[in-house]
């Protein structure tokens, strides 16, 4: 066939009969065959040879005689719309099929969906209503939107369907009961809306939410419905589940520990009766959402327990449960993101499986996690290369806060508490399993967790003790309720900085599986978790906890949180005012600075006999306080307090003089990239309201003066001043 046979061909518009079965061609192109080209074609003979029909080949004609050969690989949108071919047995190894291929095929009767594909197109059986002997195979994952709608198909959809969309199996009268698949976790508006003869519906243990199911099944006939998911099933859309009218006549059948949570809920108590199921047959259930179990209720059997996106279980009571695989999950790429969690009060909850959990990670950033559980590193798997560290207090006592992360190996074990870091080169997913040891049953258990420290001694404070240690429950934890007194640090992903909380001054919720770093004081040798800080919530419960360590219980305490900001990225440091602290750093209440892994995040920080501080608890002294930055372009920035105990804060801008009262007010500078210890220090009283020389001079020469310490403009302090301009207790003077 060439181009002069095709023109041929079209010039015979009452064409009958079309045989192509001894040519070679390989593709019929968009709409050659359709009604615009031949209004009475009833019959065409295709070759072996054919791997694609085009866009509406035979669109709207009065095709009934045709033959889709086995070659084919591809027909596009609307092929076959509106034929009166009887029968389509599709290629199971074809790789692509179109929306609306065969819709309004009334006569079509016949039909095979390919086995390689996953996704049913939208309407591509829409209203082929004399359709009863349709092959579907199981690897069909999705139906799109009027897939099957109208056809009278008898059977169960296949185990693999995950999603079922708008309308897609509605208006089937063919349809007595509906079993919707175990993988199903979606069902659009409508999805069965219209099957008039349906008797008895049952959803399965991952179908938790009904938001976008309006007018999901709506029907008059039903007379059971049987939910098993293991929470109660919920959703914007719950009421059009079933008419209003009709509830009263329907029985539901839901696990037996949820029901008499169906029975008090304002919409479930509708129905006629709730009766319970025994779940012990069920193997694997799918919590997406909180359930709790009280007293005597439990899972029966010996189930596996897939958590994701926010399921948490709350266990109460003493009856035992024995759970075979467990999968828990936390999404990083989300700050707080996604968080299955767990918070046990009973002690005889078991894992007799494999005990794994999974996290999401972004692309190419550090995040510091902690497992409730000892694993191998070379047990972990990832969808993407990565690197996994830890960090080494020992040398950061012995040479400094550089380069102390360590790689591990893949015959190290990460005990359980232990912090560490994970990068991955894609957002993706990586899983950790637990060792088959006491560990593994750490999750569940009803008693405080304690974590030794590694003293790590160092002639340098600011230097040593430092541990990466981390919350070991699957659980948000209250920072109040850790038994431990010094500072800890964590990082901030979403802010990409480190911050620095104070256990007795700070709300804060650690995350689960939140890494952090403590520094261990002296007589100090474990930091410990009382199972009473559990939560399930990120909201501060109880205040109640921990107190200043030793002599620090000073009433007097002030703070102030200082913050530099660039109007997007923002960074902050601490300063405690306290009579009883000491002037030189002390691990019990001071932090150490950790400078963000992000260079394009302005970093602020108080200097303290050369320690750069987050952190900075200390008596007045001489009322001023050192303020160091890093600056990570040139530009305008901010700083600001947000958290003020402290009547009387001045910042002073040293470069030029300017005093600002943070109680009031904040001030913005410009300022080129780079670090600056020496340009900004905090007064904390006695600041003068104007800035000129002439307002503030003094001699040198003055017994009080030369007694006090004395610095330069750039913050220097100086033994022997020669003459100018110097700073002494917050004042500018003049030596002559």
């Amino acid at each position: 066939m060439n181009d002069d046979d095709w023109a041929r061909i079209l010039m015979m518009p009452y064409l009958l009969s079309l045989d192509l079965s001894g040519t070679t061609i390989t593709s019929i192109t968009s709409q050659r065959f359709s009604c615009d080209n031949f209004g009475f074609l009833h019959s065409v003979k295709l070759p072996e040879t054919i791997t694609e029909i085009g866009y509406r080949a035979f669109y709207n004609s009065y095709i009934e005689d045709l033959i889709i050969p086995t070659s084919i690989k591809t027909i596009g949108d609307d092929a076959f719309y509106n034929t009166r071919i009887t029968e389509a047995m599709l290629p199971n190894d074809m790789t692509s099929v179109g929306s609306a291929v065969f819709e309004n095929c009334y006569f079509l009767t016949k039909a095979n969906f390919p086995a390689s594909l996953t996704t049913m197109p939208s309407r591509l059986f829409h209203h082929c209503e004399r359709l009863t002997d349709l092959t579907i195979h199981d690897g069909l994952k999705v139906l799109n939107l009027w897939a099957m709608r109208y056809v009278p198909y008898s059977h169960q959809l296949p185990s693999s369907v995950t999603t079922i969309n708008e309308a897609a199996t509605a208006d089937n009268p063919a349809l007595t009961e509906i079993i919707i698949p175990e993988n199903c976790t979606y069902m659009g508006l409508a999805a069965f809306q219209g099957c008039s003869n349906v008797k008895y519906v049952e959803l399965p243990v991952g179908y938790y939410d009904c938001s976008g199911g309006r007018n999901l099944f709506n029907f008059w006939s039903l007379e059971t419905l049987v939910i098993k998911s293991p929470t109660m099933l919920t959703g914007s859309q719950i009421s059009s589940i079933v008419p209003s009218g009709r509830r009263s006549s329907i029985t539901l059948k839901v696990p037996d520990y949820l029901v008499n949570t169906y029975k008090q809920d304002s919409y479930w108590y509708e129905y006629g009766k709730i009766e319970g199921f025994s779940t012990a047959d069920i193997k694997d259930w799918y919590i997406n959402q909180p359930l709790t179990l009280g007293a005597d209720a439990r899972i029966a059997g010996l189930p596996n327990i897939h958590m994701e996106r926010s399921g948490s279980i709350k266990i109460s009571g003493d009856a035992p449960m024995t759970i075979d695989d467990l999968w828990t999950c936390k999404d990083w790429n989300a700050g707080e993101g996604w968080n299955t969690m767990l918070l046990s009060t009973c002690d005889n909850i078991s894992i007799n499986g494999k005990f794994t959990h999974r996290v999401y990670t972004p692309s190419k950033r550090w995040v510091f996690i902690c497992l409730p559980f000892d694993t191998k590193v070379g047990d972990i798997t990832s969808e993407s290369s990565f690197a996994i560290r830890y960090y080494d207090g020992a040398n950061r006592a012995e040479n400094g806060s550089g380069g102390n992360w360590k790689n591990y190996s893949k015959d190290d074990i990460i005990p359980a508490g232990t912090g560490f870091i994970l990068q991955t080169s894609k957002e993706c997913s990586t899983w950790f399993t637990a060792q088959d040891n006491t560990s593994k049953q750490y999750v569940f258990q009803n008693k405080e967790f304690v974590k030794a420290l590694e003293a790590n001694a160092s002639e340098n404070n600011a230097n040593k003790g430092w541990n990466l240690v981390g919350n070991p429950w699957l659980s948000y934890y209250n920072i109040h309720k850790v038994n431990f007194t010094a500072p800890i640090t964590c990082w901030n992903i979403s802010k990409s900085t480190y911050t620095a909380y104070s256990i007795i001054d700070d709300d804060y919720a650690i995350l689960p599986g939140e890494a952090f770093f403590v520094q261990c004081p002296d007589e100090i040798n474990s930091i410990s978790f009382p199972i009473d800080g559990r939560q399930l919530t990120s909201v501060i419960e109880s205040q109640n906890g921990a107190r200043p360590f030793g002599e620090l219980q000073a009433s007097s305490r002030k703070l102030i949180d200082i913050e530099l900001t660039d109007g997007e990225m923002a960074d902050k440091t601490r300063f405690v005012l306290n009579p009883q602290a000491k002037i030189d750093y002390e691990t019990t209440c001071d932090a150490s600075k950790f400078f963000s892994m992000d260079n394009s995040v302005p970093q602020i920080y108080t200097i303290q006999n050369g320690v750069q501080m987050a952190i900075n608890e200390r008596p007045a002294g001489d009322g001023i306080v050192k303020l160091g930055m890093t600056i990570p372009a040139d530009g305008t920035y901010t700083i600001q307090s947000v958290r003020n105990d402290l009547t009387n804060a001045v910042l002073v801008d040293l470069q030029n003089g300017t005093e600002t009262n943070l109680s009031t007010d904040s001030y913005t500078f410009s300022a080129k990239g780079g670090t600056n210890d020496s340009r900004f220090e905090l007064r904390l009283s006695g600041s003068s309201s104007t800035t000129g020389i002439s307002d503030t001079t003094r001699l040198l020469n003055d017994e009080a003066i030369r007694n006090s310490n004395i610095y330069n403009l750039n913050g220097q302090r100086i033994s022997a001043p020669q003459k100018g301009i110097y700073v002494v207790n917050g004042k500018k003077v003049i030596n002559k």
